[in-house]
């Protein structure tokens, strides 16, 4: 009985101690002069049908513990035939999202593999 509280206790103590995600700022790193934008409040991407940004993604954590350098992000669409998502070679945590079509995109966010939630990725006509 001891052991198993003991136990209980570490992975509780273990727990508090992890970064848990309160949301992804995305900055824009290049982008055309369009209407194209980051609302990173809202957690939403803003871009026309046909033209593609470069963001740099930073999770921010809802704990006393900060996300490390070297945890890995990744973004992925769940609807390519609306908005596209690549990594950038080379630089880490950099994102080229495309818009293919009008519509909304729901982007999946992936800290370390594991889901940590969503960004909308909103694309206009041209």
């Amino acid at each position: 009985m001891k052991t198993k509280l003991m136990t209980a206790l570490a992975l509780f103590t273990l727990a508090g101690c992890q970064p848990d995600l309160a949301r992804v700022d995305l900055e824009v790193a290049s982008a055309p002069d369009l209407d194209a934008y980051v609302d990173a409040g809202d957690g939403e991407v803003l871009l026309p049908a046909g033209i593609g940004i470069v963001v740099r993604a930073r999770p921010v954590s809802s704990t006393r513990e900060d996300y490390e350098a070297s945890d890995r992000v990744d973004i992925v669409t769940r609807d390519p035939d609306v908005a596209r998502v690549y990594p950038v070679f080379g630089e880490h945590r950099h994102f080229a999202i495309t818009g293919v079509r009008p519509g909304t995109a729901t982007l999946d966010v992936y800290i370390d593999d594991a889901f940590e939630g969503r960004i909308d990725a909103v694309v206009t006509s041209p």
